[in-house]
């Protein structure tokens, strides 16, 4: 087959494996994605970390970074490997907010400092 490429293994593969799959990857990228610095700030009467957070980085002992670039990991491995992320991403909104997000980039210190 010489079409056949690298990801293609993983792509075509069977519907209740790739749900799982998905699920785990998406999983992987909300549970690590929200680990931070400081915590989650549900409230701020308290002082004490996000439990979630805290259980996802095995107290504290992985880095927050490390859960950083393992979401985006995750991320990138399910937009590689999922029909339906792609087209998910491939859809009007997506495009648009793809098309002027680099503009809200640049601009939102403007904003933010207009609002202060």
């Amino acid at each position: 087959m010489p079409d056949w490429r690298p990801l293609d293994y993983i792509r075509f593969e069977n519907w209740g494996w790739a749900i799982l799959k998905n699920c785990l990857l998406l999983f992987i990228f909300f549970s690590y994605g929200m680990a931070d610095r400081y915590g989650c700030m549900y409230d701020l009467d308290v002082d004490d970390r996000c439990f979630w957070s805290y259980t996802m980085l095995i107290n504290d002992n992985i880095p927050f970074w490390w859960g950083t670039y393992l979401a985006s990991f995750a991320m990138m491995a399910l937009i590689l490997t999922s029909e339906w992320m792609q087209w998910f991403l491939k859809t009007p909104p997506m495009q648009f907010l793809g098309r002027v997000s680099y503009m809200l980039y640049l601009s939102h210190e403007l904003f933010v400092e207009w609002g202060m």
